[in-house]
């Protein structure tokens, strides 16, 4: 899968915002790797979760940047992450898979 972000009308556009929402992320004090997720499967209290970018989320909003850090995977949506309140997190011991985006090679952003 090649690099996207939702509702981005352009590649330009697509990097700025990325790089918008990885400084907000790493304002709230963590540190995350340059690598471009494009979805994760994992638990969450027994149970499975699947969060991809593009779709829709656990909270109902769609999921616009998935983020791996040293202790956690950061899972970001307009109200967890980007514009307020923490990104969503899941523990890489509770996590079965992650996927890259093949194009994931983008700036070092933390």
């Amino acid at each position: 899968m090649n690099y996207f972000l939702p509702f981005a009308t352009s590649a330009l556009q697509a990097e700025r915002i990325h790089r918008r929402i990885a400084d907000r992320v790493t304002s709230l004090g963590y540190a995350i790797s340059s690598e471009r997720i494009y979805e994760i499967n994992y638990r969450d209290m027994g149970m499975a979760v699947h969060e991809a970018v593009g779709a829709i989320s656990a909270n109902g909003e769609t999921v616009l940047a998935i983020f791996k850090g040293p202790a956690n995977y950061f899972i970001c949506t307009y109200s967890r992450g980007v514009v307020w309140g923490e990104p969503m997190l899941a523990c890489p011991t509770s996590t079965d898979s992650v996927e890259c985006f093949d194009d994931e090679a983008g700036p070092d952003v933390g």
